[in-house]
C-alpha cells in the first residue's frame, strides 16, 4: 500500500516537473517541495489509517450491514477547526486515557473528542472494541457514538456531548462547595444507570459486560440524565457462557474481589462496581481515599460495609440531603423522613451488591427494579419503612 502511494506520489512529481519546465529552477523546486509535503502528509494519514485498525473496523461494518451507517469517519482537518486546533478552553476532561475535548461541528453540533495524550502499544485494541460494541447497541441511557477519526497518530472517538460532565464531577463539588446534588436527582441517575446495564446484560445480545461502571464514566445530559460511557475495555459474553475468563481490568475501588481472586469476569462484577456508586451517591466520599480516611477505610467500600455492620451508616450520609429541598425552602419533617427512608433502602440494597460472593448479589435487573420501587415509595403521600432499612440505623 505504501509503496502504490509512492509510485503515485513520484508520477505525480514528474508530471509536475512536465508542465513546469519552462520555469525557474527555484520555481520549479518549490512547487515540488510543496508536492512532496503533500504526498507526504497523504501517505501518513493513510499510514495512520490502517494502523488504528481502520481496515478492521471496515471489515466489520461490512459484515454487519452497517456500509452507510454510523460512525461517521471525520477528517482529522475537522476535528482541529471543531476544537479551534485541540485549545486549552476546550478541554472538558482528563485521565489516564488522555484527553476530551468539547468540539463544534460545522453543523453547529455540539461533540465530545476523546483523545489519547500519546500511542500506546495495543491502544488501536480498546479502541476498536468501544467502536464495534457502541455501533451494535442503542439505549437512551448509553452515550451515543457519533463517529472517529483514523487519520491521526492516535485515533479519536467522536459522541454526543453531555452538557453537565459526569457525575464524579457533580460529587466532586458537592464535595468541594456549598453545591448539593439532590438526592432524588441522584436516585434517578442511579436508575438510568441500573437500566442501561440491565440492557447490556439481558437484551443486548450478545450480552455485554462494562467492567469499568464507575462515577467518572456516568455522563449527564442537559437535563441531568444519565448516559453510561467509556467501554473500552467491555466484553461480549459468548453464547452459554456465564463468565469469562480474562485478566483484571477496571478502577480501583470499584473491582469485584471475586472478580479480582478468580480472574473471572460475571455480570455479577458489574453489579459490585455499581454497588460502589451508590455508595458514593449516598455519602458524596470518594472510592478511594488515603489522605483525608483511616488507612483501613480508604477503600469506600470497607468503610461503607463497617459502619452497616456496627449500626452507624448514619455517621457518613451526606447530612446535607436532610437540611434543604433547596437554597431557600426548608425541609417538612414528612419529606426528611421520606427521604431518610429512601436513602436507607438504596444503602440496603448497595450493601447485598456489595457482597463478596458474587452469587449472593442481585442481578442488575433485579437492582433496576429494587431502585424503581424505591423511587415509587419516596414519591407515593405515605411511605412505610421497612424494617430491615429501620435496622440500619
Amino acid at each position: 500500500m505504501y509503496i502504490t502511494n509512492f509510485v503515485t506520489c513520484k508520477l505525480q512529481l514528474i508530471s509536475t516537473k512536465f508542465m513546469f519546465g519552462g520555469c525557474s529552477s527555484a520555481s520549479l523546486g518549490f512547487v515540488i517541495m510543496i508536492m512532496s509535503l503533500r504526498c507526504w502528509v497523504k501517505m501518513m494519514k493513510r499510514k495512520n489509517f490502517i494502523q488504528n485498525g481502520g481496515k478492521q473496523l471496515q471489515e466489520f461494518m461490512r459484515s454487519k450491514g452497517y456500509d452507510h451507517a454510523l460512525p461517521k469517519i471525520f477528517t482529522s482537518s475537522e476535528l482541529k477547526v471543531a476544537t479551534n486546533n485541540y485549545a486549552d478552553d476546550m478541554k472538558i476532561g482528563t485521565g489516564g486515557f488522555g484527553v476530551v475535548y468539547k468540539g463544534k461541528l460545522k453543523t453547529g453540533k455540539l461533540v465530545a473528542i476523546k483523545k489519547e495524550l500519546v500511542p500506546k502499544d495495543g491502544g488501536n485494541k480498546e479502541f476498536l472494541n468501544e467502536v464495534m460494541i457502541l455501533t451494535q447497541i442503542h439505549h437512551k441511557h448509553i452515550v451515543k457514538l457519533l463517529g472517529c477519526c483514523l487519520e491521526t497518530k492516535t485515533p479519536l472517538l467522536v459522541y454526543e456531548y453531555a452538557s453537565n460532565g459526569t457525575l464524579a464531577d457533580h460529587l466532586q463539588e458537592t464535595a468541594n462547595s456549598g453545591y448539593v446534588m439532590g438526592w432524588e436527582q441522584r436516585l434517578n441517575v442511579a436508575i438510568q444507570t441500573a437500566e442501561a446495564l440491565s440492557y447490556l446484560h439481558r437484551a443486548a445480545s450478545p450480552p455485554i459486560l462494562h467492567r469499568d461502571i464507575k462515577s467518572a464514566n456516568i455522563l449527564l445530559d442537559d437535563h441531568c440524565d444519565a448516559k453510561v460511557g467509556d467501554f473500552g475495555v467491555s466484553r461480549l459474553v459468548p453464547d452459554g457462557e456465564k463468565h469469562i475468563s480474562t485478566v483484571v481490568q477496571g478502577t480501583l475501588g470499584y473491582l469485584d474481589p471475586e472478580y479480582f481472586q478468580t480472574l473471572q469476569l460475571t455480570d455479577k462484577s458489574d453489579v459490585y462496581s455499581l454497588g460502589v456508586m451508590l455508595v458514593e451517591l449516598i455519602t458524596s466520599l470518594k472510592p478511594v481515599d488515603a489522605h483525608h480516611r483511616d488507612p483501613e477505610f480508604s477503600n469506600l467500600a470497607l468503610l461503607f460495609i463497617h459502619h452497616i455492620k456496627e449500626g452507624a451508616l448514619v455517621e457518613i450520609i451526606d447530612p446535607r440531603f436532610l437540611e434543604t429541598i433547596d437554597e431557600s425552602v426548608a425541609m417538612s419533617h414528612e419529606q426528611t423522613w421520606r427521604i431518610r427512608s429512601s436513602i436507607l433502602a438504596v444503602a440496603s440494597l448497595a450493601y447485598r451488591c456489595l457482597s463478596l460472593v458474587g452469587h449472593d448479589r442481585p442481578s442488575m435487573m433485579e437492582v433496576e427494579h429494587e431502585l424503581h420501587d424505591i423511587s415509587r415509595k419516596l414519591h407515593a403521600t405515605r411511605f412505610e419503612v421497612a424494617e430491615e432499612s429501620v435496622a440500619l440505623l
